[in-house]
């Protein structure tokens, strides 16, 4: 199976590219994005898809003369396809400081508002996609990682196929290479003379996902042939999963949650009736929505400390989260409060 033919199945499985819409395809002049614009662009080209193609490319400023050669390089492989294309660009480096926070977390900020405006640019939500170039083995990465950071359910999802963009999440973020491997993506550059940029950060070996992509995953593969397979296969179970809860979530428990005057709330009766966990999903649920910044969310202790708190106290108790969220027992409810209250 070659690239084209695994972007056909996942678009056929999942129904990636509704016919009609703008796809914002976010290109960074490497590998694995340039291969996506151009599969995308012979799928269109022979009808398979009917779709309309805009690519985006960002330059972080963080690389000096090479982030913005690298834009160039994307403008002028979309100019040859006849693809038009949208260039951005922010300082990051000063983001991450004016956010307090670290460089990556600010640059995928940074790119990500950029896809949005260019989406909002092209027609919007409904008549707008985005879509990105992460594979079988980025997936198995972000799988690995977050399997030794400390993962639940959703965690070990890894990266969804289809989801919202993240930070602004009116748009739908698509995925069609993501059961497609980096030997398949280098084999299609090879066959159609694609040459992609190089980015000499990638082999940075003090950043995490690089030294997983460089040192751990070939010394798991070599001691247990199949590991990124075997973990992208684990990624899919857990994200059919993960979905089931969030459809029980949304049922049996935020059918039942309430929202006035600033705060959220459940009863207690109902909330102690549920199942472990889907308490500590409500927890999470809530708490996140009411946390502002993404790097103050609650972990796993901190549900857990919480749900056992919330099981066992008495009226007038009190549970302090990260991110300033706090949680009371009332005599008939649990309440939520926090620095937001948008559920």
């Amino acid at each position: 199976m070659d690239l084209q033919e695994a972007i056909r199945r996942a678009h056929k499985r999942h129904r990636l590219f509704p016919p009609g819409m703008t796809v914002i395809v976010a290109v960074s002049g490497g590998s694995d994005s340039l291969a996506l614009l151009h599969a995308l662009y012979t799928l269109v080209s022979e009808k398979t898809l009917a779709a309309r193609l805009v690519a985006a490319t960002f330059d972080h400023q963080l690389r000096g003369a090479a982030g913005a050669l690298d834009a160039r390089f994307v403008a002028e492989a979309s100019a040859r396809m006849s693809i038009p294309c949208e260039t951005g660009s922010a300082d990051v480096a000063a983001l991450a400081q004016a956010r307090g926070a670290g460089i990556e977390e600010a640059a995928r900020y940074a790119r990500y508002r950029f896809l949005a405006q260019v989406a909002r640019d092209h027609g919007g939500p409904e008549s707008c996609i985005v879509t990105t170039g992460h594979h079988a083995d980025d997936q198995a990465e972000t799988i690995l990682m977050r399997l030794l950071r400390g993962a639940g359910l959703e965690g070990l999802a890894g990266m969804g196929t289809r989801a919202p963009l993240p930070y602004t999440e009116q748009f739908t973020l698509v995925r069609p290479m993501l059961f497609a491997t980096r030997a398949m993506v280098d084999a299609y550059c090879a066959a159609h003379s694609l040459t992609p940029r190089v980015d000499a950060s990638n082999d940075d070996m003090t950043l995490t996902r690089n030294a997983i992509r460089l040192r751990t995953l070939p010394a798991l593969e070599a001691d247990f042939p199949g590991t990124t397979r075997h973990l992208v296969q684990l990624g899919e179970l857990a994200g059919i999963d993960r979905d089931f809860f969030a459809q029980a979530l949304a049922s049996q428990v935020l059918a039942h949650v309430n929202q006035a005057n600033g705060r959220v709330s459940i009863g207690r009766a109902r909330y102690r009736s549920l199942h472990q966990s889907l308490r500590l999903r409500l927890i999470l649920h809530v708490s996140r929505m009411l946390t502002l910044r993404s790097d103050k969310q609650a972990g796993f202790e901190q549900v857990v400390a919480a749900d056992e708190i919330l099981m066992a106290s008495e009226t007038g108790s009190r549970v302090e989260l990260p991110g300033g969220v706090r949680v009371a027992l009332e005599r008939e409810n649990i309440i939520f409060t926090g620095e937001s209250t948008q559920i």
